[in-house]
């Protein structure tokens, strides 16, 4: 953000009745070498809807509202820090941020975790050492993040990591799926990146009695259950926060009723990209 006064103003306000805007698949642009603000932060406006089109070149920021604003699909381009308060930007695409070093291109610093607000938005790196995200001092300590990518950012710890995590005591887990894995800077919180990913049992026969359990290498307790289902159809899912490689061992069990299954054990280990398992039965026609 410059210090100067002098720059372009869009700021939308309510008041009282019904305040609706509306420029959906529209293009908002700040004239080149000039600098702009966009305000949509008034509590008072009742719906605000940009979605599908681009922000250009409003360099002071963009400041949006609350849960009723529909950002999605809006291209942001060559903007300052865009200030999040539970708008939904989903399916957005963010760059050319050029923040000082250590700021962030989106900000966010509300205490309910955004599942949800940003699934499927991308955010590309400009030149300057800064980052994707910004996670305030009252943003929650259990954030999730869905189909998010990040382009060019940095390693932990560095001032170009994709999250800042400004809380500085305690522990935020950032769980997230699909996209790309985030790297993060803490200023004194403990953070733990998860991946949500799924355990899958295939070709399972109906009935039968499913179980997962850590094995002795990986994050996990030897012993711990990980699954444990009926099988209702063929295929039989779970999901688990996957940190690093866990060793496991797999038992499935149709013993109680006709038609009956022999025992089915086996190792495994899951993944980044989870585990998947084809199961083959054998008929028990022993027991009776």
């Amino acid at each position: 953000m410059s210090t100067t006064s002098n720059y372009y103003r869009l700021t939308i306000v309510g008041g009282t009745g019904v305040h609706s805007f509306v420029f959906t698949n529209s293009t908002i642009v700040v004239p080149p070498a000039a600098s702009g603000l966009l305000d949509a932060s008034d509590t008072a406006i009742d719906t605000f809807n940009v979605s599908g089109s681009t922000i250009d070149g409003f360099t002071e920021g963009v400041l949006t509202g609350g849960s009723l604003q529909d950002w999605r699909g809006v291209t942001f381009v060559n903007n300052g820090p865009i200030t999040v308060a539970g708008a939904d930007i989903r399916n957005s695409a963010i760059s050319g941020y050029e923040g000082t070093a250590d700021t962030s291109a989106l900000i966010y610093n509300e205490t309910a975790n955004p599942v949800g607000e940003f699934d499927g938005s991308s955010f590309t790196k400009g030149t300057a050492a800064t980052h994707a995200i910004e996670f305030g001092l009252s943003s929650p300590i259990a954030i999730t993040l869905t189909d998010v990518t990040f382009s060019g950012y940095g390693a932990d710890t560095t001032t170009s990591a994709a999250l800042h995590i400004k809380r500085t005591t305690g522990t935020v887990t950032i769980s997230w799926s699909g996209g790309t894995t985030p790297t993060y800077k803490s200023d004194g919180a403990t953070v733990v990146v998860q991946n949500t990913v799924t355990l899958t049992l295939k070709d399972v026969v109906s009935g039968s009695q499913c179980s997962i359990h850590a094995g002795a290498t990986g994050p996990e307790t030897e012993g711990t259950e990980l699954m444990n289902e009926t099988a209702a159809g063929v295929d039989v899912t779970e999901p688990y926060a996957f940190t690093t490689d866990q060793s496991i061992i797999v038992r499935i069990r149709k013993s109680s009723a006709a038609p009956k299954y022999g025992p089915f054990d086996t190792p495994g280990t899951i993944t980044a990209d989870g585990y998947t398992l084809t199961v083959n039965q054998i008929p028990d026609n022993i027991s009776p």
